[in-house]
């Protein structure tokens, strides 16, 4: 098996595709997906054959879909395909309605002219009717006929039209067996995520047929699709492209020709990828418009980006948001697909429709900023480098808004000799009860990330200046105080603190492209260590400080 098709050198930038359409049936860009395209070509040819073909958004349906047609046709079959997301909303009102437009529509793409009328009958029903004119259209053409449904996950959406017409689908397969007219019909079913329409085994389309799920590329097949850009990628960048991206075809596809094209560096083209600079933004202001328009799903997403554990989302709203490729599912538990959707979308306001434009959302965030404790969202992050991407995020954000960015790292006093002398059980409950209290502090901050590391608490404060930051520092020393955590008082009293307290390092400053983020994280480490010497303070750093 080759993944890479033989081609004569080209150099040229304009011979290459750009991404985002189907890639052309004889483009050298094209990766193969072994063994699904040869078993597809040997299904087609079958008589009153079914295949289905699974993937989610921009997986390579298309380019797939492109292949198959191109055989078919060197087969010398008719090919229909039938787009379900170019249907007016009023088709799916009713049965009635949906089956005279698809009969319709199939006999002007066939131009045939008989007359629907003659076959629709109300006393046998929609889908007899339906049949019988599907039925008579077969009999006027002389070749086998290849009827392709994409998108087929728009019916799902409307229950009472599913439950009509996927069964009719099935019939119509199972009645090659029996009569000869339905073995010209060749059917290809093409849909993004798993069935969530009630259909009995033996209604459903989903359990017959050839079934084909377009994965992830592999990074083999990666770095074979970035030599077909003539681009020797070591196997560190390809691992970090794919730890940023997975192997999302399209996502790739748009890193390898900006690379190509714009005379883009690796380290930018990773930078800047989760933000509105990025090369992703078109694709993922797109995504967040579709979520904007479905708030039920825009906020279970939201959820599942904004918590550290793992969570299992109603079955609905885990296979539209598959459909969507923001998610994959693992059982029932659903995960970000790749890093690329939290990074951004954590910066986001979803399911908010109170802002029109990007003005309308900086000037939204500061008027919130200036609220300490507001009705906004934490967001919480428990990976150390998921957390340092968000801050490189927030800080180019930031120097392109103009706005302060505050970081807070606080570390608990005496913690190591609490632990010796008290061990693990009590340690581990003092650190629980920290978190806690200081994640209920930080929930309803705007876009604040916040991670826990043992004894070191750290907090990103996108837009919040010095004075805003203190406050909160000083209200997080004050709870952690009121808490009183200690295992035996009048054991402590030779201790510099006779109950848990924190020493808090404070940083702030408007970043530009003259400074990184590091200096953020050294300024505020700096005033960490200042206040670690005389424990329960809080010390604001002078190398970088900026105050509204």
């Amino acid at each position: 098996m080759k993944n890479i098709p033989q081609w004569e050198s080209q150099t040229e930038t304009s011979e290459l595709e750009y991404p985002g359409k189907p890639i052309a049936v004889n483009s050298r860009l094209y990766i193969e997906r072994y063994p699904w395209e040869e078993r597809a070509y040997q299904e087609i040819a079958q008589l009153g054959s079914l295949i289905r073909i699974r993937g989610c958004r921009k997986i390579g349906k298309a380019s797939f879909l492109l292949r198959l047609i191109n055989h078919a046709q060197t087969l010398g079959y008719q090919i229909v395909t039938i787009d379900f997301l170019e249907v007016d909303t009023k088709v799916f009102e009713s049965t009635d309605k949906f089956l005279r437009w698809f009969c319709l529509n199939l006999a002007r793409r066939l131009k045939l002219t008989l007359n629907l009328d003659d076959y629709w009958d109300e006393e046998l029903g929609y889908k007899v009717s339906c049949t019988l004119y599907f039925e008579e259209l077969l009999e006027e053409i002389y070749t086998s006929l290849v009827l392709i449904f994409k998108e087929v996950n728009c019916i799902f959406e409307h229950p009472n039209i599913a439950q009509d017409f996927l069964p009719l689908l099935r019939f119509w397969h199972e009645q090659a067996p029996i009569k000869e007219t339905w073995k010209k019909l060749r059917l290809v079913v093409v849909y993004a995520t798993e069935v969530y329409v009630s259909l009995s085994v033996n209604q459903s389309p989903f359990n017959l047929g050839l079934a084909i799920k377009l994965s992830e590329l592999t990074s083999e097949q990666v770095k074979d699709f970035a030599q077909c850009y003539e681009l020797n990628l070591p196997d560190k960048q390809i691992k970090k492209l794919m730890n940023l991206v997975g192997g999302h075809p399209y996502l790739i596809h748009v890193a390898l020709d900006s690379l190509y094209r714009e005379n883009l560096s690796f380290k930018e083209l990773l930078r800047d990828a989760p933000t509105q600079a990025g090369i992703y933004r078109d694709y993922l202001r797109g995504l967040w418009g579709v979520l904007q328009k479905k708030p039920k799903i825009a906020n279970a997403f939201k959820q599942l980006i904004t918590r550290s554990e793992n969570m299992e989302l109603e079955p609905v709203i885990a296979y539209q948001l598959e459909s969507l490729g923001l998610v994959k599912l693992d059982g029932n538990i659903c995960i970000p697909a790749c890093q690329l959707y939290p990074l951004y979308f954590q910066g986001q306001k979803l399911g908010d429709t109170s802002y029109s434009t990007l003005d309308d959302r900086t000037k939204y965030r500061d008027y919130q900023g200036s609220q300490l404790l507001t009705n906004l969202q934490m967001i919480k992050v428990s990976n150390h480098d998921f957390f340092n991407s968000c801050m490189q995020v927030e800080w180019q954000t930031m120097a392109v808004n103009n706005s302060p960015i505050a970081l807070i790292l606080s570390e608990i006093d005496n913690y190591q000799i609490y632990k010796n002398k008290y061990g693990v059980e009590f340690t581990n409950y003092c650190l629980e009860i920290i978190r806690e209290n200081i994640e209920a502090i930080l929930r309803e901050i705007i876009n604040v990330y916040f991670n826990n590391e043992n004894q070191y608490f750290m907090i990103i404060l996108p837009n919040a200046d010095a004075q805003t930051v203190m406050k909160l520092a000083e209200i997080i020393l004050q709870r952690i105080q009121e808490l009183t955590l200690s295992p035996d008082r009048d054991i402590l009293t030779n201790f510099p603190n006779s109950i848990v307290t924190m020493s808090i390092g404070v940083a702030a400053t408007i970043p530009s492209d003259k400074n990184e983020a590091s200096t953020l994280f050294f300024a505020a480490d700096q005033a960490l260590l200042e206040s670690s010497k005389y424990g329960n303070f809080i010390t604001l750093s002078s190398f970088l400080n900026y105050q509204s």
